[in-house]
C-alpha cells in the first residue's frame, strides 16, 4: 500500500490539477515525499551517467594527448604516519620502512608509501608514483588508475549529491513558497504559507527528475524547467486557495448622501 500511495504521491506531483488534493496533507508526510523524490532524482542521475563515467578513460586520455608534454614531480616528508581514522586505520601515509607491516588482519584499504601506493579493493593494485612524471608515456595506466578511483568513490558521491540536490532544492521550495504567499495576500488570495510549501514540495517532483536527467546529459534548456516549475506552482495556488473580493452597495441617508460600506466575503473556487 506505501508504494501504491507513493506512485499516486508521483502521480499527483507531475500533475498540477491534483495540487488541490494535497492542502490537508500532512506536513511529517510531505518531508518524507521529498526526500524520497531527492532519493529517486539522485538515481536517475547515476544511471544517465553511466555513460560518462564507462567513457571517463577514453576522455581522459583524448584529454592527456592534446599536451605536449605532461609531468608533476613532488617531494613530501612525515614527521610520524598518518591514519584514518586513529583506531581502525582504512587509510594510511608511512613513508618509513614499515608500511608494508600494516597489512594484518583487516588491515588498512589504502597504504601511501614513500615510491608508490597500494590499494586493496578487490586485490591488491600497486600505483608507482614514477608514472606522474611523465603523463603522456603513462596516459594508460594513470587512466585506469583514476577510473578505479572514480568506481570506489561512486557510493560518496551518490551521497554527497543527495546532500547537495536536498538543500539546493530545499532552498528553492522555501523561496518559492515565500513569494507565492506574499503575492498571493497582495492579490487578495487566501492562502496558509504551508499550503504554499507543500506545492512547493510537490511541483518540484518534474524539474528534480528533469534536472536528474538534463545535468549529466550536458543540455542547454535556458532554465526552461524552472518556468514549468513556476508555472506549476501558480496553477496549484490558484486551485488550492479562496480568492477575498470585496462587494459594494450603498446606503442613502437623509440628506441623500450615498454611504458605502464594504464587505468582504470569501468564494471558494472550484
Amino acid at each position: 500500500m506505501k508504494i501504491k500511495h507513493f506512485i499516486y504521491n508521483l502521480y499527483r506531483g507531475i500533475n498540477p490539477l491534483k495540487y488541490d488534493e494535497i492542502a490537508d496533507y500532512l506536513m511529517t508526510n510531505t518531508f518524507k515525499y521529498f526526500f524520497s523524490v531527492i532519493l529517486i532524482g539522485v538515481i536517475v542521475l547515476f544511471i544517465f551517467s553511466i555513460p560518462m563515467i564507462y567513457n571517463f578513460r577514453t576522455t581522459f586520455e583524448s584529454s592527456v594527448s592534446k599536451f605536449s608534454q605532461l609531468g608533476f614531480n613532488a617531494t613530501a616528508s612525515l614527521k610520524e604516519p598518518i591514519k584514518y581514522p586513529e583506531q581502525i586505520p582504512l587509510v594510511v601515509v608511512d613513508f618509513s620502512n614499515n608500511s608494508k607491516n600494516y597489512y594484518s588482519g583487516l588491515g588498512p584499504k589504502i597504504v601511501l608509501s614513500k615510491n608508490e601506493a597500494d590499494f586493496h579493493f578487490f586485490g591488491k593494485n600497486i600505483v608507482k608514483y614514477d608514472m606522474f612524471k611523465d603523463v603522456i608515456a603513462n596516459k594508460e595506466k594513470i587512466s585506469n588508475f583514476l577510473f578505479g578511483v572514480l568506481l570506489i568513490s561512486i557510493p560518496g558521491m551518490l551521497m554527497l549529491a543527495y546532500g547537495t540536490m536536498w538543500v539546493f532544492y530545499f532552498a528553492l521550495i522555501i523561496a518559492i513558497a515565500i513569494i507565492g504567499f506574499l503575492f498571493s495576500r497582495l492579490a487578495r488570495f487566501e492562502i496558509s504559507f504551508s499550503s504554499c510549501f507543500k506545492i512547493g514540495v510537490f511541483s518540484s517532483t518534474v524539474i528534480i527528475i528533469l534536472n536528474s536527467i538534463l545535468w549529466p546529459l550536458n543540455v542547454q534548456t535556458y532554465f526552461l524547467q524552472y518556468g514549468l516549475w513556476i508555472v506549476f506552482f501558480i496553477i496549484g495556488v490558484s486551485r488550492s486557495g479562496s480568492r477575498v473580493q470585496s462587494k459594494s452597495y450603498g446606503k442613502r441617508g437623509k440628506k441623500g448622501k450615498a454611504m458605502d460600506d464594504n464587505e468582504w466575503i470569501q468564494i471558494r473556487e472550484s
